[in-house]
């Protein structure tokens, strides 16, 4: 059961769902560790945020701090196909101070490695 709720509040931030900061504080009391991967992150699911933040229904402190969240868990695997390329963009996404300020750059090179399946 505990198993369940957890994949279903992780579901639920990675599509932005509700309040995620609540979703965000229900999943800390199942801990850091997990033996394994409960959700997979798509591209899909990065452009689908990336739509709420073009359309100004996130800011960026939301869309970094929602990737901050993704890339710290054990819990949440990446897609076999773009493994590389998703972790990678959730590196940029989570750490704006360390050369990747959210910005029309950015998105825009988010966007066509994507679409190019290439860094």
């Amino acid at each position: 059961m505990d198993s369940e709720k957890r994949e279903e509040l992780i579901r639920k931030i990675i599509d932005f769902e509700d309040d995620i900061n609540q979703h965000i504080t229900e999943v800390s009391t199942f801990g850091w560790d997990s033996d394994r991967e409960l959700v997979i992150l798509t591209k899909a699911d990065i452009e689908n945020v990336l739509r709420k933040f073009n359309a100004e229904e996130i800011s960026k402190q939301q869309l970094d701090e929602w990737a901050n969240f993704i890339e710290s868990r054990e819990d949440i695997g990446y897609e076999t196909f773009q493994r590389d390329i998703l972790v990678e963009i959730i590196h940029w996404l989570a750490n704006p101070d360390l050369g990747y300020e959210i910005n029309a750059n950015l998105i825009s090179k988010i966007d066509e490695a994507l679409a190019t399946n290439a860094l």
